[in-house]
């Protein structure tokens, strides 16, 4: 029998399940009596079989090893048919005291969350402990009868345990998780019940002891040392304890533990990649004590160390699968312990990819930005060449070819300087900023040259050879300068003649830079935004400000929106205090 359920359960099957889990502790109950008078009676008595028949049966019902809408495969059935037939025509004292110690491992095993369920669990061991220490192991081994009070306490006290789980309330509600059988617990809660039983004869021939003297004496040295097992093994001592140390000697088979932590760790401090941290971690496992070699093989990933061996255990990972061939036959601890180390390995696998892929998306992002600034600058060259391209004109530079060549000869230097700036940018974008220093009066008289005819003001006459970055200034004025005078050609927002201000002033840590309109104030929504991330923008990327931004930190300079009221709207470049 699998115990799965059936892929399509019939509707008998379904009210059979339902019915089992809410009246478990009656069958429960009901079997307790059936059995108390199999043993009662004897398995010399013919009814006595068919009592234990129909034991079986509300036995079958209530079991917890099988749902009641499980599939039985023919192979199942046959051996349970063929353990009842057993047992019903060989049945003795022998076969009746082996089935006892078979229910109390079941029972015991038998996890119940509800209060009334594990009640109705410690009642049934009770009595299937008397039932077998009390009545059937004394006459497995014809041994003389008991004292009288026993005999009336079995038949009239043990019933009473039956009828006390028989009427006890509750049962499985819906939602409730299904009964497991934890085989460990019943196996131990069995093999206790032996030792109980066959030390109590035991006891019983050594010490010339009465059978009862001999169970009580018993009972008592095997609670002694459960008390004592229990103590030794309390979680309280800590890494003293037995469990503890056996804790700890799961977690260092074939290799200490915090010995593979510290390696892995200094595999993923020296490897530079994820492939060579995953073939340094395989050629790690591979030289463990156990083992003789390393297969793995993930996306793009496979390759061997070592020698294949017939024994392997092979660990899948979300990322890769490794194989690792073992010396001998691994063990299920030895298994679950190289299990531990390859998820540890993979775990680090998992985070230098990360690693390598923000390192990508960090490459990625400064190429992005180095080509918007540089977007931005050929934008503002092109701003730039607009009016020498008129007045070099056929008909401007007819009239005044002496003015058109002045500009053309104050314009060329200045455009050749910016283009190198560019082409610099595309080299080393991390140094640009820092090659680009020119004094103040020279900056100043350039800047006021390639805006001469553009209806902007400037103040101030900055003196002196003092050095300011010029190519965050020239991005400075140029980006703000080009989103002044654009709003100002919207027509809705039209500015008189000397409606933005460019003002250059000494301060005592280097030049302050701003720039004033006259126009409508930012909007709140976009001002918070505006210098901290890229703006949507309907004549470029959004980026101008962001970048001017991120370039004045580089240089020791901050950029700010210091007014954004009607008629006066006005950015700020200032060193850092």
């Amino acid at each position: 029998m699998d115990g799965r359920p059936s892929e399509h359960p019939t509707l008998g099957a379904s009210l059979g399940s339902r019915f089992t889990r809410r009246h478990a502790l009656r069958l429960l109950g009901a079997s307790l009596l059936v059995l108390h008078a199999v043993v009662w009676l004897g398995p010399e008595f013919p009814l006595a079989r068919a009592l234990l028949l129909a034991h079986l049966g509300l036995f079958l019902i209530w079991q917890p090893i099988w749902r009641a809408d499980a599939s039985i495969s023919a192979q199942d059935l046959a051996v349970f048919t063929l353990f009842t037939a057993a047992l019903l025509l060989m049945l003795d004292w022998w076969l009746l005291s082996g089935w006892l110690v078979l229910l109390i491992g079941l029972v015991a095993g038998t996890t119940s969350g509800a209060r009334h369920g594990r009640l109705a669990h410690l009642l049934t061991l009770a009595f299937l402990l008397s039932a077998l220490l009390i009545r059937a192991v004394p006459r497995a081994f014809d041994l003389p009868p008991l004292p009288e009070p026993l005999d009336p306490i079995f038949s009239s006290a043990l019933p009473l345990l039956a009828l006390a789980v028989l009427l006890l309330p509750g049962g499985a509600q819906r939602g409730d998780p299904p009964r497991e059988v934890d085989l460990l617990r019943a196996l131990n809660a069995a093999l206790v019940t032996v030792v109980l039983a066959l030390g109590s004869l035991l006891g019983m021939y050594h010490w010339g002891l009465g059978y009862v003297d001999a169970l009580v004496r018993c009972l008592l040295a095997i609670a002694a040392l459960l008390l004592l097992t229990s103590w030794v093994l309390t979680p309280r001592l800590g890494l003293n304890s037995v469990l503890g140390l056996w804790e700890r000697s799961l977690l260092n088979i074939g290799t200490p533990f915090e010995r593979w932590l510290d390696h892995v760790a200094g595999m993923v401090a020296s490897q530079p990649s994820a492939r060579s941290l995953l073939e340094a971690g395989a050629a790690a496992l591979a030289a463990l004590p156990w083992a003789s070699g390393a297969r793995w093989e993930g996306a793009g990933v496979q390759g061997q160390v070592g020698e294949d061996t017939t024994h392997s255990i092979e660990v899948p990972t979300a990322d890769f699968s490794m194989r690792i061939y073992a010396r001998q036959r691994p063990g299920p601890m030895l298994r679950l312990h190289a299990m531990l180390l390859v998820r540890v390995l993979a775990h680090f696998y998992r985070a230098k990819l990360g690693e390598e892929a923000l390192a990508i998306a960090t490459h990625l992002q400064a190429v992005h930005e180095t080509g918007a600034r540089v977007t931005h600058d050929i934008k503002n060259l092109l701003q730039t060449l607009e009016p020498l391209a008129a007045a070099l004109g056929p008909g401007e530079s007819g009239r005044h070819p002496e003015r058109a060549l002045a500009q053309l000869g104050r314009s060329l230097p200045e455009i050749t300087r910016r283009l190198a700036v560019a082409v610099a940018r595309l080299e080393g974008p991390a140094q640009t900023a820092d090659r680009q220093w020119l004094p103040a009066s020279r900056w100043w008289a350039q800047t006021r040259a390639r805006y001469h005819d553009r209806r902007v003001r400037f103040e101030g006459d900055p003196v002196g050879e003092v050095p300011l970055p010029g190519e965050l200034f020239d991005n400075a004025v140029d980006n703000l300068l080009d989103n002044a005078l654009r709003k100002a050609a919207d027509g809705a927002d039209a500015l008189p003649d000397g409606g933005i201000v460019v003002a250059l002033v000494a301060v005592p840590a280097g030049w302050k830079l701003s720039v004033t309109d006259a126009g409508e104030p930012i909007a709140p929504e976009l001002a918070d935004r505006l210098l901290r991330a890229p703006v949507p923008s309907r004549t470029g990327l959004g980026v101008g400000l962001y970048q001017c931004m991120r370039l004045a930190t580089q240089c020791g300079y901050q950029l700010a929106l210091t007014s954004n009221q009607r008629g006066r709207v006005r950015f700020e470049l200032t060193p850092l205090a």
